[in-house]
């Protein structure tokens, strides 16, 4: 997975957390959590599982 791809997928997480978030009518605070969890997990994932 090459730096661009990866950059892609964390925003396009990212614009899914604040979306889902507004649908479900979460605080700001909360939306700020989830954008700074969401892309952070992926990032783990990304070094233990798919970067090859």
């Amino acid at each position: 997975m090459t730096k661009n791809t990866y950059n892609i997928i964390s925003s396009v997480l990212i614009g899914v957390a604040v979306g889902v978030g507004m649908y479900f009518d979460l605080t700001i605070l909360e939306r700020i959590l989830v954008v700074i969890i969401l892309p952070g997990s992926f990032l783990l994932i990304y070094r233990k599982k798919l970067k090859k």
